[in-house]
């Protein structure tokens, strides 16, 4: 009966190993997501965004890009553990990462409608010498409901983005401090403070 109990005792404490590790390793892994998604939402503000921040007609201003491509999503099942000390974690962290795949489309979107709305006025206006290349011409070429839907994406990408970054830096400070409370002996790689360097 003891060789048994042995023998359970043996078998529990490697089961608890091999939790410890996965939780371990989920982790790390999205504190390592949240870190690429931060630095990735950070080059779009500053390429992207900063150039046209104050100008008046920003809709018209803001260029467009390639497609940007959303990074790989948190996942949430290797962090349940948090809920019992920090039951609003997940919840917000969940916020944070629907405000990101929001944000890219927002883009995404607001590049494709520079390509179809206002590039082709733009190539016009450029090309006719008779006409003077300003905003006022290139709004005459341009109708009312597609300047005010390229303005509206437009604006949303200015409000979400920031908002997100700012949530994703907050969460991933949360992380890092559940990830060494939890695992004190472990080291975990601040990859957003290598990434601003």
């Amino acid at each position: 009966m003891s060789g048994a109990y042995a023998a359970f005792q043996f078998n529990r404490s490697i089961e608890a190993s091999k939790d410890r590790k996965i939780i371990i390793e989920g982790l790390r892994h999205n504190i390592f997501i949240v870190a690429v998604k931060l630095r990735q939402l950070r080059t779009i503000k500053e390429r992207m965004l900063d150039p046209s921040e104050n100008v008046e007609l920003r809709w018209a201003q803001m260029r467009d890009f390639k497609k940007i491509d959303e990074k790989e999503k948190i996942d949430f099942s290797t962090l349940r553990f948090t809920q019992e000390e920090y039951p609003q974690f997940l919840m917000e962290l969940n916020v944070a990462e629907d405000d990101y795949r929001l944000s890219i489309r927002t883009m995404n979107e607001r590049s494709k409608m520079y390509k179809e709305i206002i590039y082709p006025v733009q190539y016009k206006v450029a090309n006719d010498p008779e006409t003077p290349d300003t905003y006022d011409e290139m709004n005459k070429h341009i109708d009312t409901a597609s300047r005010l839907h390229l303005s509206g994406e437009t604006d949303t990408c200015y409000s979400i983005i920031p908002r997100t970054i700012q949530l994703f830096e907050e969460h991933h400070e949360v992380l890092l401090t559940i990830a060494r409370k939890r695992f004190p002996e472990v080291s975990f790689l601040e990859h957003d403070e290598n990434v601003r360097k």
